[in-house]
């Protein structure tokens, strides 16, 4: 089941002499802001400020040529979408994320595939092993000390990457994860959540973080798939807490 509709090839690009957006970007979720999640949407909730995210400390990204990008600069997320809710994200998605005041812009292209110790068996991993929801899920869970089911609680991460640019040439290429441990869920409870009967009225509100970084490099890595799948859908940015719906 997709969030995508469109593959995202592997690329192989040209080695560059310098690249014009260069450096770490570390991010956060805005105060008040957020993200949740259903099977069939992702949507980053704005802050009370009217932003997604904020520039953290560690960040030394650099744009046009050095300028930089400020500790406390704020930005926006693109929400993703999956039929049969409208318009469905196609990848590559310019200006996934952007940083206000500058124009830096970061296309997605992709998800880099996880490799879990564990393959689809997240009901039994003890603590430090790793799953995915399913077969297709670019998101790795890893079982960590908790209060979910077991004593266990999940560190979730979804690795991204694409180009980057600031509207002259030559682009970068970035790669980075958003993560988020989520102390009150076990990696089998989360995929029960959003695979079991319930998985089509399921939601979830959470914080999110990233740390993405822009390279002179040959290649970016490969995507697991051309689709986001539904199971996905529950991890992106990490996961803090379930929302109850009435």
């Amino acid at each position: 089941m997709a969030i995508v509709g469109a593959g995202a090839a592997a690329m192989a690009l040209a080695p560059m002499a310098s690249a014009t957006v260069v450096g770490t970007l570390a991010t956060s979720a805005s105060i008040g802001g957020g993200v949740t999640v259903t099977p069939d949407t992702i949507t980053w909730n704005v802050g009370k400020d009217g932003t997604d995210f904020s520039v953290n400390t560690g960040t030394n990204l650099t744009y046009d040529g050095g300028t930089p990008v400020a500790i406390g600069d704020e930005g926006m997320l693109k929400d993703l979408v999956r039929p049969p809710a409208s318009p469905p994200t196609i990848l590559p998605l310019d200006a996934f994320m952007t940083i206000n005041g500058t124009p830096v812009d970061f296309v997605l292209d992709g998800f880099t595939p996880p490799s879990p110790t564990n393959g689809t068996a997240c009901s039994s991993l003890a603590s430090g092993q790793t799953c995915v929801v399913d077969g297709t899920s670019p998101f790795l869970l890893q079982a960590t000390s908790g209060t979910g089911t077991g004593g266990l609680g999940t560190e979730v991460t979804l690795t991204v990457f694409g180009t980057v640019t600031d509207g002259t040439s030559p682009d970068s290429n970035w790669i980075g994860s958003f993560s988020e441990t989520v102390s009150n869920l076990s990696p089998g409870q989360i995929q029960a959540m959003f695979t079991g009967p319930g998985a089509s009225t399921a939601a979830i509100t959470t914080g999110h973080t990233g740390n993405f970084t822009a390279i002179v490099a040959n290649t970016v890595p490969e995507p697991s798939t051309a689709f986001l799948g539904l199971s996905g859908l529950l991890m992106a940015a990490g996961l803090v807490r379930r929302r109850r719906r009435a």
